[in-house]
């Protein structure tokens, strides 16, 4: 909220966009992601692989280059970029093989948290305060880092929030430790800056001019 009192939105994406791809790429992910595999499933990973890379080209092209059409920005395209890049590494490895091969290979637990994530980041709001609620709530199997205002940071898995009556903010308070519910940190949605996972590398929110937030108005 800015001094003067409205509420202010800020828009952590790109414009929407209608590729009919972009469906596909979303039910391939969920498959790529999908914690217990069902072998038995349709669609099965070897389809969910070739949504991605085949009938996107991202086998052959930059995922940037559909940003506006397939994709909204730059986030999304550097996290399918990740993603891409260990799928084509896997399947010149192992080729057309059963999916027992893939899923029991070693790099396959990260593939899954890249997919994960590349689903979290395409789903998620454009604008700050639900975004940071979506991508946390994404979230809960690897706590995530979340840099603050200043030089404040926290690691966030289990958490709750409240809205406070004339705010357009969420207030957030995180438990470290989910048996004994003993809050950690409490912060705003609006004191967000980013959102990195540690495990895969990935940003999965950045404010816009997030280095220059310590002075904004409110």
């Amino acid at each position: 909220m800015r001094r003067d009192g409205r509420l202010e939105v800020v828009h952590v994406h790109g414009s929407s966009v209608s590729a009919p791809q972009r469906d596909a790429v979303l039910e391939g992910l969920d498959v790529l992601a999908a914690r217990m595999p069902d072998l038995e499933a349709w669609p099965d990973l070897p389809l969910a692989i070739h949504w991605i890379l085949d009938d996107t080209q991202w086998e052959g092209h930059d995922p940037a280059v559909d940003v506006g059409y397939l994709l909204r920005d730059e986030r999304e395209a550097t996290c399918i970029r990740a993603l891409v890049a260990r799928l084509r590494a896997l399947r010149m490895e192992h080729g057309v093989a059963t999916e027992s091969a893939y899923y029991t290979d070693p790099g396959w637990p990260l593939i899954r948290a890249l997919a994960h994530d590349c689903r979290t980041v395409l789903l998620t709001p454009s604008d700050l305060d639900a975004a940071v609620l979506w991508i946390l709530g994404q979230s809960a199997e690897e706590p995530v880092r979340v840099d603050l205002v200043g030089t404040r940071e926290a690691w966030v898995n289990d958490f709750t929030y409240s809205y406070d009556a004339g705010t357009a903010a969420a207030r957030i308070t995180t438990y470290p430790d989910p048996a004994t519910r003993h809050p950690s940190q409490r912060f705003w949605t609006h004191e967000v800056r980013r959102i990195r996972n540690a495990e895969t590398g990935l940003t999965l929110l950045e404010r816009p001019g997030a280095d220059a937030s310590d002075g904004m108005d409110r």
